[in-house]
């Protein structure tokens, strides 16, 4: 399978959608109507009164259709990837908004600079965008493992201590756009 082949070696891949539009408009719909709402949603990333971040609470409970997104096609490709079964530990959904450019080159606001999460190799994450991302939306960024280990043999040390400079860190020949 090369889909498999591709997580293998880069430790991600581009998948399309592999569940119907009927069901990821109803997700859309769910989720629109709870990211902006203070009872189902919360704020995880402000900054001088301006918001930049908000995730839904309990989205497994506010968006039953969650259960759809991981098809057949998706858990055998998960199931190949372990050699063997897997269970989904957690759903996040969560919605940024535009910083400012002379804000995001300063500082970083909800994960606007390349970063590497300190999770156990146990875990894989999955990504779902709910609306289409163009170039001039800044859409997600990601690297391989290889420029990953890269990055920290560099000095990159953690979210809080980059110690690497910004352009080295997301040069654009080592980004792969999800749009």
């Amino acid at each position: 399978n090369p889909q498999i082949k591709e997580l293998l070696e880069n430790q991600f891949v581009i998948l399309g959608q592999s569940f119907s539009e009927e069901i990821m408009e109803k997700i859309r719909e769910k989720y629109n109507k709870c990211i902006e709402n203070e009872n189902s949603s919360y704020v995880t990333s402000e900054y001088d009164g301006e918001i930049y971040c908000r995730h839904v609470s309990e989205p497994e409970k506010n968006i039953s259709e969650l259960k759809y997104i991981i098809t057949s096609e998706i858990a055998s490709i998960v199931k190949e990837y372990y050699d063997g079964n897997f269970q989904i530990r957690r759903l996040d959904l969560w919605r940024n908004y535009h910083v400012p450019k002379e804000l995001a080159k300063s500082k970083e606001t909800f994960s606007n600079y390349w970063h590497c999460d300190a999770r156990s190799t146990e875990f894989l994450k999955m990504f779902i965008l709910v609306s289409n991302v163009l170039e001039d939306d800044g859409p997600f960024h990601i690297m391989s493992q290889k420029r990953t280990k890269d990055l920290i043999k560099k000095g990159f040390g953690t979210r809080e201590n980059y110690e690497i400079p910004l352009d080295e860190m997301e040069d654009s020949n080592h980004v792969v756009k999800g749009v």
